[in-house]
């Protein structure tokens, strides 16, 4: 995985772009970006069901399986 953070405060473009080197290949770009918050929002709503099926107690992200958008796939 590489992460590439660039900020400015008047980009030529915006975006976010996503590169998976597989089969198939992706590439897919996200003109304008994801704005962050909305990001974040989605990330927890999306972990409402793994927290709610967690033991009780202080978790990490580490504790809890990994975020998506949908269970993965057995």
């Amino acid at each position: 995985m590489k992460f590439d953070f660039q900020a400015s405060l008047k980009p030529a473009e915006a975006f976010d772009q996503v590169v998976i080197n597989g089969s198939p290949p992706v590439d897919l770009i996200i003109e304008g970006g994801v704005q962050g918050d909305l990001a974040t929002a989605a990330v927890i709503a999306n972990m409402i069901p793994k927290v709610s099926a967690a033991n009780p107690g202080l978790l990490t992200m580490a504790d809890l399986p990994i975020p998506s958008a949908v269970d993965a796939v057995t």
